[in-house]
């Protein structure tokens, strides 16, 4: 009984250094800045291309996997973990933020 407690509790402990790596972020941290997922931009978008003329900037949202299973009007689970991408908008010469065909901000590069 006591060894297969040992063993589920170093498969745990390998489970959750597994998910680290994920996390870990691409250069050294600066005292407040928050970690950000490497792989972000795989997870599913809750929301994109929110329009944000007033800040210049178009935003989109990834969440993670446990975050993507919530359905509207429901909690997210305790520990799902969300990015916004904030991009700046494209601004012509005249100072003006350019728009797509569609109307909205071009995001820029």
């Amino acid at each position: 009984m006591m060894k297969t407690m040992i063993v589920m509790a170093g498969l745990l402990a390998l489970a959750g250094c597994s998910q680290m790596s994920s996390m870990q972020a691409k250069a050294p941290l600066k005292d407040g800045d928050p970690a950000v997922p490497a792989n972000y931009k795989a997870w599913p978008k809750m929301i994109v291309n929110v329009q944000r003329p007033d800040a210049k900037q178009v935003r989109d949202m990834y969440v993670d996997a446990a975050g993507a299973k919530t359905k509207a009007g429901d909690e997210f689970p305790y520990g799902t973990i969300m990015v916004m991408e904030n991009s700046a908008a494209v601004a012509r010469p005249d100072g003006t933020l350019a728009t797509g065909a569609d109307g909205k901000l071009v995001k820029g590069p």
